[in-house]
């Protein structure tokens, strides 16, 4: 079984992202990570770039974007972000409209809400594709806090590294952490870490 991150993120792991070691452990993960050479070749660690935005793909990006649609929508049913008045009806014109003005208003309005998501989000931990640099930092550390009369040790595989108890009956892994899953993703987790290259 899995920890429940969702289930427990606001009231146990978010109080514990500011503790010293806790930062320490993310910066470990992530400076890592770039320096094996997974990053751009000029990429440096910023301490305010969430963990996500370092991970393979361009899942974070339509993370955000989706994030941001849907945090849009929210203000202009509230009213707290006005309508752009500006956007023309006819679909031909659309496409290719775009209002510097507005666009500036909205974003002055919805970043401070984009920055605090980006800082306190269970998404922003998950820096997928990084799993042999960031469990056995960032999950390790965590791990060891949250359950403090546990052994915890890394199960590295080819595929994937995980934290795992002494027995392996509980697995504390950020990554392959799925609501959905009735061992909310701790089978898989424990599979993957156990998977050694195949040779072709």
């Amino acid at each position: 079984m899995n920890y429940d991150f969702k289930a427990n993120w606001n009231d146990i792991i978010l109080p514990l992202l500011s503790l010293p070691t806790i930062k320490k452990s993310i910066k470990k993960g992530i400076t890592s990570y770039i320096a094996d050479g997974n990053c751009g070749k000029d990429t440096i660690y910023d301490c305010n770039k969430c963990p996500a935005s370092y991970g393979r793909g361009d899942g974070w990006l339509m993370y955000m974007d989706d994030y941001e649609e849907s945090l849009t929508t929210k203000l202009l049913t509230t009213g707290f972000l006005k309508q752009d008045q500006n956007i023309p009806s006819d679909d031909d014109e659309f496409e290719n409209y775009f209002d510097d003005e507005y666009i500036n208003y909205k974003n002055n309005i919805i970043k401070p809400f984009i920055t605090h998501h980006e800082k306190t989000s269970l998404r922003s931990y998950q820096m997928f594709g990084a799993c042999h640099w960031w469990n056995p930092t960032f999950c390790l550390t965590l791990a060891k806090i949250v359950y403090p009369n546990k052994i915890w040790k890394i199960k590295k595989g080819f595929y994937h590294t995980t934290i795992v108890n002494s027995d392996e009956s509980l697995v504390f892994d950020i990554l392959y952490f799925d609501e959905n899953d009735s061992t909310k993703g701790g089978s898989l987790a424990i599979y993957d870490s156990s998977k050694k290259e195949i040779n072709s």
